[in-house]
């Protein structure tokens, strides 16, 4: 096949289609030689505005996904505020309250575990003010929420004999003076996994950094 007429054949559904199938592209034949020339900048500007235009589109599509991650954190934080100096609000709003830290409306199924999250956030506060445990609140305001670790970051230590759960460990959910009452006693395991709390916190990106494994000792993970 003539090496200009390739660039003229394109792909579709239907199989090899012209370009021109596509695109007003003119072709100017040799007389003498019967060769085909293609005028390359007409076929190249249609199609470089089509990919410029799309990745602008993905763009824009992930900055407004960003800023909507954003939105959520910060209406978040205004809502524990409000809850924490209110003392009552959280009581009161008690089914939005499960459905952020246990992923469930029905508020008076977690009401043995709900209300200890009022002296657990000032203890946490209490905590950070001191200057430990910071990174609690170092998520990006605009990061994708998630339910498990990046494993571009960390890889699980080979000495873990665990697979990919936890064990028996629980020292994420008490670490010194702090405990989290959405652990389970029973069962040792969080009845709030893969909530809005989990996913767009700490607790479903668990470990991001360093400081976090170092801070609870944790012997499954390292950073690569």
């Amino acid at each position: 096949m003539d090496p200009f007429y390739g660039l003229l054949m394109t792909h579709s559904p239907h199989g090899l289609r012209k370009a021109s199938d596509f695109f007003p592209v003119p072709v100017h034949v040799d007389p003498a030689s019967g060769t085909r020339r293609v005028e390359a900048a007409a076929l190249q500007v249609p199609v470089c505005r089509v990919a410029d235009a799309r990745i602008a589109g993905s763009r824009r599509a992930r900055r407004l996904q960003e800023v909507r991650w954003a939105v959520a954190r910060l209406a978040f934080y205004a809502y524990i505020g409000f809850s924490m100096l209110s003392i009552a609000g959280g009581f009161i709003t008690a089914p939005l309250m499960t459905w952020l830290f246990f992923n469930d409306w029905r508020w008076w199924r977690y009401w043995g575990r709900a209300w200890h999250l009022f002296p657990h956030a000032w203890h946490l506060a209490f905590q950070m003010l001191r200057g430990e445990s910071r990174f609690m609140l170092s998520v990006p305001l605009t990061s994708a929420p998630q339910s498990v670790p990046d494993t571009g970051r960390v890889e699980m230590s080979p000495a873990w004999q665990h697979g990919s759960g936890c064990g028996d460990c629980q020292r994420c959910c008490e670490v010194l003076s702090l405990r989290c009452p959405v652990l389970d006693d029973a069962t040792g395991f969080c009845t709030g996994y893969n909530s809005f709390y989990w996913r767009y916190f700490n607790c479903g990106r668990y470990p991001s950094r360093a400081a976090e494994i170092s801070y609870y000792g944790c012997d499954k993970w390292k950073m690569k």
